[in-house]
């Protein structure tokens, strides 16, 4: 659910929806798990959440694949919508439980 596997490989340069896929990976195979919290409370940011550093119309072309969502070269699916929630909320969480 917070990774989107869909055509990432062949149809973009980015990896970023694959990081935290790639990034768990990591942390199992460096036996680091123990020193990681995961909950399952956990939820993507909203589109009222990114309405607070995008414009509306940008974050209404994201969530339905039309317009200027895709400045990134990222094939559209609800899955990367879903995925890209995610990453972005992980990177907010992380940054302010400093």
């Amino acid at each position: 659910e917070q990774v989107c596997f869909e055509n990432i490989p062949s149809a973009t340069f980015s990896k970023s929806p694959l990081k935290p896929y790639l990034l768990m990976q990591r942390i199992k195979n460096t036996g680091l798990p123990k020193f990681f919290q995961r909950s399952a409370e956990f939820n993507p940011f909203s589109k009222k959440d990114f309405k607070i550093a995008h414009t509306e119309s940008y974050v209404y072309n994201f969530y339905n694949g039309e317009g200027n969502f895709n400045t990134k070269s990222l094939p559209w699916s609800k899955k990367m919508v879903n995925s890209v929630g995610y990453m972005n909320k992980a990177r907010i969480t992380l940054s302010t439980n400093d």
